[in-house]
């Protein structure tokens, strides 16, 4: 099971460059820490599901998942965002992305200079729910990065996160600063 972790002010920034974006789609990259196994209560220093807003996936008491299996704590990959990086879509399609590849390179510079690594990717759909579509999970390079996806077809924008391997797509819960690890029932 894992968890990404994304403090609500870079949540902001990650939605205000989707939005800014419009009417083409936006993408950036994620730079933070993962990590695996042995986490405890107190580990996850925060989160908040935003219903509706962020993930929608739940991680509840006891250890039950969003999909309702069942996890320890110790099964755990906690992937906590340090940075995100807005990118230029190389694409310039209001319908897919590319991540303009010198935006890339910049973002894993500074990640690297900052000790994280590039864990993830997000992007916004402009026109369909946040769920990657046959083209994103076609495309995705990397079995262990996190998949963010913001829709903005509704009123009000919605992010979700992904691991996609094997062209298998897994939803993860998504945590925000703010809620102490014993409401997750830890």
């Amino acid at each position: 099971m894992a968890v990404l972790v994304l403090p609500q002010a870079l949540w902001e920034r990650v939605v205000a460059h989707c939005l800014d974006g419009l009417p083409m789609e936006a993408c950036g990259l994620l730079a933070g820490v993962e990590r695996t196994g042995g986490v405890g209560p107190g580990s996850i220093e925060a989160g908040e599901m935003g219903a509706g807003e962020v993930g929608a996936g739940e991680v509840g008491a006891g250890g039950a998942g969003a999909n309702g299996e069942r996890w320890r704590h110790e099964d755990l990959t906690v992937a906590e965002v340090c940075e995100v990086y807005p990118a230029a879509n190389a694409a310039l399609s209001a319908r897919l992305y590319t991540v303009e590849p010198k935006d890339l390179l910049r973002a894993d510079r500074a990640a690297e200079r900052a000790g994280w690594s590039l864990i993830g990717v997000w992007h916004s759909h402009t026109h369909s729910p946040a769920y990657p579509s046959p083209t994103d999970i076609a495309a995705a390079p990397d079995p262990l990065w996190h998949y963010v996806v913001v829709s903005l077809s509704d009123t009000e924008p919605v992010l979700r996160s992904y691991r996609i391997v094997g062209g298998q797509v897994r939803e993860e819960p998504v945590l925000t600063r703010g809620i102490a690890a014993r409401a997750l029932g830890w």
